[in-house]
């Protein structure tokens, strides 16, 4: 038997996850009988707002380079990347590093 995928070439629209009725009692069933904690992979603010507001224990993992696709933090990258001399360089890290603390400080 032959499979065919399907493709949207249009942009579907987004919707934020929410937790229902149902989701909410079937995790509280879950929690109730659970041994473990549950941990997200985190690597924006936004992350771990939707994970709180699903109950997670912790963060998991926290990709840092994740933080740096956002356009704004990528110029920053390109800035320390494509740096001519040693000085402009090491000024571009410093720019790099000031705004990953910045960005940790929502994270963690």
């Amino acid at each position: 038997m032959a499979h065919r995928a399907r493709f949207w070439w249009a942009q579907t629209k987004l919707i934020k996850p929410a937790i229902g009725e149902a989701f909410a009692t079937l995790i509280q069933w879950a929690d109730d009988i659970r041994d473990i904690g549950i941990r997200v992979n985190a690597d924006t603010v936004e992350d771990v707002e939707t994970a709180q507001q699903f109950g997670v224990d912790g963060i998991g993992l926290c990709r840092t380079e994740h933080m740096f696709f956002d356009p704004s933090r990528l110029t920053l990258m390109r800035e320390m990347i494509f740096a001519e001399t040693e000085s402009d360089r090491a000024a571009a890290l410093g720019s790099v590093v000031a705004d990953a603390a910045q960005g940790f400080h929502g994270v963690v």
